[in-house]
C-alpha cells in the first residue's frame, strides 16, 4: 500500500544572468498585405552564452532558513550545471518572445519604409 503526501508549495524566484554574447538567426519571408509588402518571421532561434547565472530563492522547504540558505549557497556554486538544464528552455522561450515582438513590429510597418 502507497502513502501519498500532496504539499503546496509557495516560492518567490530571483535571478540575475549575465549574458554578454547571444546569437540570433532569424528567417523572413516577405507577404503582401492590403497591397503593400511587408516582412513576415518564419523562424528565429536565439542562443546565448552567459557568463554568471545568481538565483535567489525565499520561502523554501516552508521557510526554513537554513534549508533556504544552504539550497541557494548550493544552486550558485554550481550555476553553470544548473544553467546547462535550463538554458534550452530558456532559448526557447525568449525566441518565442522575440519572434512575436517582430511579427507585432514588421505587420505594421511596410518594408519599404524599414
Amino acid at each position: 500500500m502507497y502513502t501519498y503526501i500532496t504539499t503546496c508549495i509557495s516560492v518567490n524566484v530571483w535571478f540575475f544572468l549575465d549574458v554578454p554574447k547571444f546569437y540570433d538567426t532569424v528567417i523572413m519571408n516577405p507577404v503582401v498585405k492590403n497591397g503593400s509588402t511587408h516582412l513576415e518571421v518564419d523562424s528565429l532561434s536565439w542562443k546565448f552564452t552567459a557568463t554568471k547565472l545568481y538565483i535567489k530563492m525565499d520561502n523554501l522547504f516552508n521557510g526554513d532558513k537554513v534549508l533556504g540558505d544552504n539550497m541557494n549557497l548550493f544552486l550558485n556554486e554550481n550555476w553553470r550545471e544548473v544553467l546547462n538544464e535550463m538554458q534550452p528552455a530558456i532559448e526557447e522561450v525568449f525566441g518565442m518572445a522575440f519572434k512575436g515582438i517582430g511579427h507585432q513590429f514588421l505587420n505594421r510597418i511596410p518594408l519599404n519604409q524599414i
